[in-house]
């Protein structure tokens, strides 16, 4: 797990191990699992999580991005947490790294950085450290 502090909220990297069961196709049950987590992850981390937050869910094959964007939190209490999900398919993630010595595969370059398809990391524990989960239009 990765929790990056961004502009207007959160930005989370979740390993697939927490939704090694979930069903993306159950509203109900990825709404669950994302108010779940979100809760723990607020609770563990002392996360000044309150107020009406938009979800953008980018699932893939090594875990799943979560955007957690500030809409309004003037109109909430101190313990109010209001979640407005969107799930989104078919984006391309990337680990983003500064250095590609340690990668056994060839990156692709931009500005000065090098991306890798997560598609193509078998086991994203080994690298996440030494970069950003980044998506295809970042």
């Amino acid at each position: 797990m990765k929790i990056e502090k961004i502009e207007d909220g959160y930005k989370l990297f979740i390993q697939n191990i927490y939704f090694k069961d979930i069903n993306w196709n159950d509203k109900e049950c990825v709404i669950e699992r994302i108010k779940e987590i979100i809760t723990k992850i607020k609770k563990r981390y002392n996360l000044k999580i309150k107020g009406l937050y938009r979800v953008k869910v980018y699932p893939s094959k090594i875990g799943v991005i979560l955007y957690v964007l500030l809409l309004d939190e003037e109109n909430y209490s101190n313990i109010d947490l209001d979640l407005r999900i969107i799930v989104i398919f078919n984006k391309d993630v990337y680990l983003k790294i500064e250095d590609s010595s340690f990668i056994d595969r060839l990156p692709y370059t931009y500005k000065d950085s090098y991306y890798i398809n997560v598609e193509d990391i078998t086991n994203i524990d080994k690298y996440i450290e030494y970069g950003s989960i980044v998506l295809e239009d970042e």
